[in-house]
């Protein structure tokens, strides 16, 4: 779900999307994460009255295809971006245009933030074959801004919230970045909360991975797995 095209609040009503995400890595066999590997990125609008109705007040844009290529060059990483969107509305062509150029030229401000602060939290799924696997929602996460070359924090800064619907018998698991992202907090703990909680079985190694594995209780139900610096309002270690 997204709110107006950046940029233009002051100018259109609110724009909306319900979408889905896919991601493909290639390099090794098994798809893993690594080095020197292309990255594409692609999302498409899909029809989820049930979860994602339409909202009063805004307008529910459709996304044929945005899709990114991420391909090592060297030192270096070629960006390559498409998007084809219907706003549903009346907004000049060439204002849109615009916009949609400037797009991947954000690309270097994540780069440079990357740089300078590490990471945020990530997934890594098994790639066993028959390998169970959950049903992804949502993740986000909160991060601040930079003024004069200083971190401004935001309320539940570096907080990353993962909603998933669990199956039986699937594990993976969530990396951190201990160097940078949260070397100043000494690292992470986390809380488990939703329906199937209780079928959740996380492990961390405290140097930057969480294993997490399924049970019976979380099969079928709705989870979200929160991780929080140590110095974060929550106290609760699993």
């Amino acid at each position: 779900m997204g709110n107006s095209p950046p940029g233009l609040g002051w100018l259109v009503n609110p724009r909306d999307i319900c979408g889905i995400h896919q991601s493909y890595i290639g390099g090794d066999k098994d798809g893993g994460l690594g080095e020197n590997k292309e990255v594409i990125l692609i999302q498409t609008s899909v029809l989820d009255n049930e979860r994602a109705p339409d909202q009063r007040g805004r307008t529910r844009m459709k996304l044929t295809l945005s899709g990114w290529r991420l391909t090592p060059q060297g030192q270096d990483v070629r960006i390559t971006y498409l998007c084809k969107v219907s706003l549903g509305g009346a907004i000049p062509e060439k204002m849109m245009a615009g916009i949609i150029q400037d797009v991947p030229v954000c690309a270097g401000k994540v780069r440079n933030t990357y740089y300078e602060y590490g990471c945020p939290p990530y997934l890594v799924m098994k790639q066993t074959a028959g390998q169970p696997e959950v049903t992804e929602q949502s993740a986000f996460f909160h991060f601040g801004s930079s003024k004069n070359g200083e971190h401004v924090p935001l309320k539940n800064d570096k907080h990353w919230h993962f909603h998933f619907t669990g199956k039986e018998g699937a594990e993976f698991e969530i990396k951190y970045d201990i160097t940078r992202m949260y070397a100043q907090e000494g690292g992470v703990h986390h809380l488990i909360k939703g329906d199937g909680k209780d079928g959740v079985t996380a492990v961390d190694d405290a140097n930057g991975t969480i294993s997490v594995q399924l049970g019976q209780k979380a099969d079928g139900k709705n989870i979200e797995f929160i991780i929080q610096p140590h110095t974060g309002s929550a106290k609760q270690r699993r």
